[in-house]
């Protein structure tokens, strides 16, 4: 048994190592890597990786510079500590459903009334077709596989793994730059219809505001602090979600408007929907992780195809309200839609405060990455060099959001191209390079050939189209 304080894991030498209030692990059996991700990821802190993911928790600690943790012998079974189902369900949720949700009903009208729909149901049911296949494939391999970037390794070497990280960082970093962007438009828009246009901070201010703001809980070496923070964060996405699905139906029911611009298939603009709903599904990263961390692993695959289609009701209806809410005047974030009043106003700033608070949590794994390739950077002397690395970041992450003309593309251009990467391309191939080839079939190889086929054409069309789009003027938006 490994008991660990609220602050720190000793490690019978005098050593300790800052995992908060993780209380009694298991450990048996567990090779070093996995010690690790168990220790930080821990379903007692899942709260605190929200938008986050355990691949990235895992990712970051593979490189931390950890004092050696207590022995596997020392350890001892601990599955009445384990997830159970309930708590499974909520974290297969939370894991999908984050700010990307209110680009759907944008996402929508790229798709159209019907395309979209189908779109977004086709992509789930390929995004858990891929996700069974990385359980299969891990199933698999000799030992415990809890990391999706180990199994890449583990099949088809170095640079599976780097592909890995680098998608997971990508996607990660790309978060922030969400988030950045949504506050400042957000701040700006609700400040100055409060003031009935008498105060109008432009999106400068308000994002160097935002910035400065952020800056000492970039330097934050525990996210213990933020575990309050989070779950307010969680329970804004929530109350937001319910506004806006009453706010829609409100306006649909409203028999003086109607929307218009409503198109059934947008042909035109379809390649775009693509990568705002690879996007909204990709969780994929999630899978081995939350399978470590269940009581009863081999429920997973029921309990994750139950969740997709709980998913695909949620996003389907939310797209499809707020698209025939607002037709084509349907904003890239649907907060923009929003009835203009004291209640909306308050949410929405409510919802940025939220997100402010998910930031530090989000961009923690992406500073010890970089600190963890530099030696310079490591060591207790070195805290002035890290800070100033993590700021420099920081303010990176606003300068390429101030950049960014349309958050809804913005988010299409990460899923079309990292998430397509990590939701389609690398687990057919990792299944068709698994070691349990004696089960092959040629029509099973023909699935995931024509997968990896279909993640990089679609991919590389979609990330084109959006490149375009962005950078042409015509993706741009005034809110």
């Amino acid at each position: 048994m490994v008991q660990l304080g609220d602050d720190e894991a000793d490690d019978g030498d005098g050593h300790t190592s800052p995992v908060g209030g993780i209380g009694e692990i298991e450990l048996n059996g567990l090779d070093e890597e996995t010690q690790r991700f168990v220790l930080e990821s821990h379903f007692e802190n899942i709260g605190l990786f929200d938008f986050l993911g355990f691949e990235l928790a895992s990712l970051a600690l593979s490189y931390s510079d950890y004092a050696k943790l207590p022995s596997m012998n020392t350890a001892r079974s601990a599955n009445k500590d384990k997830m159970g189902s309930v708590s499974t369900y909520i974290t297969l949720f939370k894991s999908f459903v984050g700010i990307g949700i209110l680009s759907i009903p944008y996402a929508m009208k790229l798709g159209g009334l019907i395309g979209g729909p189908l779109g977004l149901t086709c992509i789930a049911i390929l995004a858990h077709h891929c996700m069974q296949l990385i359980l299969e494939t891990s199933d698999s391999m000799p030992g415990r596989v809890v990391s999706f970037g180990t199994l890449g390794l583990k099949l088809c070497g170095r640079w599976a793994k780097v592909l890995v990280e680098f998608s997971l960082v990508l996607t990660q970093f790309g978060f922030c730059v969400a988030y950045i962007i949504f506050i400042t438009e957000n701040i700006c828009d609700v400040v100055c219809l409060e003031t009935r246009k008498v105060v109008c901070p432009g999106r400068f201010t308000i994002c160097v505001g935002v910035l400065v703001l952020l800056q000492p809980f970039s330097w934050l070496k525990s996210l213990n602090v933020l575990a309050v923070p989070t779950l307010m964060s969680n329970l804004v996405l929530l109350g937001g979600i319910l506004w806006i699905y009453y706010c829609g139906i409100t306006e649909i029911s409203d028999s003086t408007k109607k929307a218009e611009g409503l198109e059934g298939f947008n042909w035109k603009e379809y390649p775009l929907f693509f990568g705002v709903a690879v996007f909204t599904f990709e969780g994929i990263c999630l899978v081995l992780p939350i399978k470590q961390a269940m009581a009863a692993p081999a429920e997973l695959p029921r309990q994750l195809r139950e969740t997709c289609i709980l998913l695909v009701l949620l996003f389907v209806s939310f797209g499809a309200i707020g698209y025939v809410a607002y037709g084509k005047n349907v904003n890239s974030m649907i907060t923009f839609n929003l009835p203009e009043n004291k209640i909306s106003s308050f949410l929405r700033l409510f919802y940025c405060l939220g997100i402010f608070f998910s930031y530090p949590v989000c961009m923690f794994p992406v500073h010890n990455l970089n600190e963890s390739k530099y030696e310079c950077l490591k060591g207790p002397s070195r805290d002035l060099h890290r800070n100033l690395l993590r700021t420099v970041v920081v303010f990176l992450s606003g300068a390429i959001g101030l950049s960014i003309p349309n958050f809804g593309l913005f988010l299409g251009l990460l899923g079309s191209l990292a998430c397509s990467l990590l939701a389609f391309v690398l687990p057919a191939l990792f299944h068709l390079k698994r070691i349990d080839r004696y089960h092959a079939t040629r029509l099973g190889d023909a699935k995931d050939v024509a997968l990896i086929g279909f993640g990089v054409l679609a991919g590389a069309v979609s990330f084109t189209c959006t490149i375009r789009e962005m950078f042409t003027g015509s993706g741009s938006e005034t809110n």
